[in-house]
């Protein structure tokens, strides 16, 4: 059994790269600005289509996808909080961080907006970007049979991967290596990898034996007494055997 595909989808404000293992090169595709222009897809059929071209074109054979997220594609905010020298912990500040964070999400300018939080060591780190924009990706990627296992912010793979503008060798390791444990930042949530589907194996037709009519060269004829003629010979010889009969009795001397 061979093992699956696997590859990494860095999405970027104008464009994503893609890596394939099987190419020597990173493959990129940029968004056109009638297709996407500042994260919003404005013509999902083309979309669709400028992604089916950029398949085909560098025969990508379907394979499981983890999606990362860049900065550039994301909108974060850090709210924190410095306690003064009388404050002993952060925790007696009264400000409330996790409201604002959720804030910020909620006035991203989207129509539909993925946003999450992040611990700080003196407060929260607020995420969000564009569900409509990874959605897409995810239905476009499925349609050529690719599974889109993971949709990740960038930032939960820390410096490997934080505010970089391309893909490199140290991201590529990171993202492989740390998505497992990275799953509850996962944007998609826990998806169950498809079932594959039983190819459907050609079968060998069985025939059934079928009584098929004899041709008539081959039919055994089997003879019908024919009952009136029966009789007659029944007759015959019957008078037979009386005449015999008479013959010996006329023939003896006594």
């Amino acid at each position: 059994m061979t093992a699956k595909n696997q590859y990494i989808l860095y999405l970027l404000a104008d464009k994503f790269q893609l890596y394939v293992p099987s190419h020597p090169s990173l493959l990129a595709l940029p968004f056109e600005p009638k297709v996407v222009r500042d994260l919003d897809i404005l013509d999902k059929k083309l979309f669709e289509e400028l992604l089916a071209a950029f398949i085909t074109t560098n025969v990508i054979p379907p394979g499981d996808i983890i999606i990362v997220i860049g900065d550039k594609a994301s909108f974060i905010k850090d709210f924190t909080q410095i306690p003064s020298v009388n404050q002993v912990s952060v925790a007696a500040i009264p400000v409330d961080l996790a409201g604002q964070a959720k804030e910020f999400i909620e006035h991203v300018p989207f129509d539909n907006v993925a946003g999450t939080t992040f611990s700080l060591p003196n407060g929260i780190r607020a995420y969000a970007t564009n569900k409509d924009l990874y959605d897409a990706l995810v239905k476009a990627f499925e349609k050529h049979g690719f599974f889109v296992s993971a949709v990740f912010p960038g930032i939960v793979f820390g410096a490997a991967v934080d505010s970089k503008q391309s893909l490199d060798a140290q991201m590529i390791t990171t993202v492989f290596q740390q998505a497992n444990a990275a799953h509850e930042y996962n944007l998609l949530g826990s998806r169950p990898a498809p079932v594959a589907q039983p190819k459907m194996m050609p079968q060998t037709a069985v025939i059934q034996p079928q009584s098929k009519p004899i041709p008539d060269s081959l039919e055994m004829e089997i003879p019908h007494p024919d009952k009136k003629r029966l009789v007659i010979l029944l007759g015959v010889f019957t008078i037979l055997i009386l005449v015999l009969l008479v013959m010996i009795i006329l023939n003896d001397p006594f």
